[in-house]
């Protein structure tokens, strides 16, 4: 065992068949919904309980959604700063926010996804 890491406790839990509290993945993120108009997305994102859904960071602009049960929510991905910019210039932009979901009861987790964003330019 790992000093203060409990590592062996953990595998020791997965070895008698039961699977830690880390392993078990509680929100999945699903495809984006364009809005070429405002030159936003809508990122699916799928929970297994309640909890809170935020966005931040890497040219999106923080948002969070509250998750009153399990289920399917939206959450809104605008730009920001330099990929802002570049949207309003060329009428494409990625973005690399990171989505992260805090259970009510449990720890957080988050993943990194990229979304590209769209605008119509008259």
């Amino acid at each position: 065992m790992i000093k203060g890491t409990g590592i062996a406790a953990g595998l020791a839990i997965c070895a008698l068949g039961a699977s830690p509290a880390l392993a078990a993945e509680s929100f999945d993120v699903g495809g984006a919904t364009h809005d070429r108009e405002h030159g936003t997305a809508r990122l699916v994102v799928r929970v297994d309980q309640p909890g809170r859904i935020a966005v931040g960071g890497n040219g999106a602009k923080p948002a969070a959604v509250e998750a009153g049960a399990a289920g399917k929510f939206y959450v809104p991905i605008r730009a920001r700063g330099r990929a802002l910019k570049k949207l309003e210039q060329t009428g494409k932009a990625t973005v690399r926010p990171t989505i992260t979901f805090t259970p009510t009861e449990g720890t957080p987790e988050s993943e990194d996804v990229a979304v590209g964003l769209k605008l119509r330019l008259d």
